[in-house]
């Protein structure tokens, strides 16, 4: 089975990585460690900063130098692999047992509203703590969407409350907020967040959708770190802004794109608005140049946020 960005790969150490990229670098998935299990086989759920330093400490044959991103990363070795959560045949488990959790009830009700609406079985997938069973009373939904058409029609129905959907209060905004880390106001975080249709609650818990798209070759192109910039550009490409990774083409005397692999920052801005950004620098043999936001999956060393004057 083919294994995609959002699915997750279980090891001999008890670890869980989530993929984050397509393809394979020097016989490695590219991952990030998400839970670990404890002394009673229970998944324990990591920051950013958690799972680097227990690689670092513990695990250390789970990082290396990636030649594609210049950096080290977490890489899980394919003879590693003990088994593989994909988030597709998920759907089916789900809806085929019994709920045995209300999040996995509520979980229930937003797939069957989705499929009756006529988004197809094949475009969709769920990621997160219910694709490990790691689920608990606080547990967001992770939905993933692997269509483009059919990913807007469920932010369409994230947007007008449909079905089962209803849209997040204040005090439900500030937990997502505070569970995020990025290094914005509230209310800057508020403004940007609203506008993308893609979170909704369904009952009393949270779902998120993301957008999952085809690889392409420049997914696999190699580049190289320069240094940190901070600058302003115009967004001129919004097209892949929810994709995974999220990626924005800009007018800029020499930077072409912007790209995240943080969902902090997935939806973010739109064409032709202006955006402020602070981020890695990097360029690939073509002398190409793009700015990569976020080293972490709360992106709280980045800064990108829409012009005050677009707000």
């Amino acid at each position: 089975m083919q294994i995609l960005p959002r699915d997750y790969l279980l090891t001999r150490d008890k670890l869980a990585f989530a993929v984050v990229d397509h393809g394979i670098e020097e016989g490695r998935i590219t991952c990030f460690l998400r839970y670990h299990q404890n002394q009673s086989n229970a998944w324990v759920k990591l920051s950013s900063h958690q799972a680097n330093a227990l690689l670092a400490k513990e695990y250390p044959h789970y990082l290396f130098q990636s030649k594609s991103r210049d950096t080290i990363i977490h890489g899980v070795p394919l003879d590693f692999i003990e088994s593989h959560k994909s988030a597709t045949a998920a759907i089916e488990s789900l809806l085929t047992t019994d709920a045995q959790t209300p999040v996995r009830h509520q979980a229930i009700e937003a797939l069957k509203y989705l499929l009756q609406i006529g988004i197809p079985n094949r475009h969709l997938g769920l990621s997160g703590s219910l694709l490990l069973g790691a689920e608990t009373s606080s547990s967001d939904i992770d939905l993933v969407c692997y269509d483009e058409s059919s990913f807007q029609r469920a932010r369409h129905c994230f947007a007008s409350g449909a079905g089962p959907f209803d849209q997040l209060s204040i005090n439900q905004w500030q937990n997502a907020f505070r569970r995020r880390g990025a290094a914005m106001s509230f209310e800057s975080f508020l403004w940007h967040e609203q506008r993308k249709h893609n979170k909704a609650m369904v009952g009393s818990h949270k779902v998120d959708i993301s957008l999952v798209g085809a690889s392409s070759a420049a997914d696999h192109e190699i580049w190289h770190k320069l240094s940190t910039v901070q600058s302003a550009a115009r967004v001129i490409d919004d097209q892949k802004a929810f994709h995974t990774p999220a990626r924005w083409r800009v007018s800029h005397p020499t930077i072409s794109e912007l790209i995240t692999f943080s969902a902090t920052f997935t939806g973010h801005a739109r064409t032709g608005e202006w955006v402020e950004f602070k981020g890695s620098l990097e360029e690939n043999i073509r002398g190409a140049r793009r700015v990569i936001l976020g080293q972490s999956r709360e992106a709280n060393d980045a800064v990108f946020r829409v012009h005050p004057s677009n707000e």
